[in-house]
């Protein structure tokens, strides 16, 4: 499991004061108000990031950085992703996992394993999973109810009902 999830992508600068506006990724967004510190990432580059000021927005979080005064600093900061200690990140429901715990595991149909979690990524209507398997190579499963069951971290697997999807 990663020690840092990624929570939102910072967007375009807002206002004089340096804010810049993050989206997150997740609907639980009150989380962003209790960080003092992130890291942002971007093309492999890492950057420490000290909060000042941070407030809830109708569809994002505006923050202040320390050291980002003027919207020409705060505007180098466009595309990088938030992220955060596990501990801090919004916290989890019944039932869900954070979608960077389920890239890896291995896609179980029957009692057997029928390929692998490569990648996950966000659809026009939800998360699809890139699956890869040895038989047919790359397919991409919207992540529904109908085709994935129980997800298992402890040994690393995730059920799948619809081996059809995978010929």
């Amino acid at each position: 499991m990663k020690d840092k999830l990624a929570t939102g992508i910072i967007g375009s600068s807002f206002g004089v004061k340096g804010f810049v506006k993050i989206y997150p990724y997740s609907d639980d967004r009150k989380h962003f108000l209790s960080l003092s510190q992130v890291t942002a990432e971007k093309n492999g580059k890492k950057k420490e990031l000290t909060i000042e000021e941070c407030e809830l927005a109708k569809d994002c979080i505006l923050v202040h950085f320390k050291g980002f005064d003027n919207p020409e600093i705060a505007r180098t900061l466009t595309g990088f992703v938030i992220l955060v200690d596990r501990q801090e990140a919004a916290p989890l429901k019944k039932g869900e996992q954070y979608v960077a715990d389920i890239i890896g595991l291995d896609l179980v149909y029957d009692g057997h394993v029928v390929g692998k979690v490569a990648s996950v990524s966000e659809g026009l209507q939800g998360l699809l999973l890139e699956i890869t398997t040895e038989e047919s190579g790359t397919h991409l499963v919207p992540y529904l109810d109908r085709y994935f069951g129980k997800v298992d971290l402890d040994s690393g697997t995730l059920e799948f009902k619809e081996i059809m999807l995978l010929s």
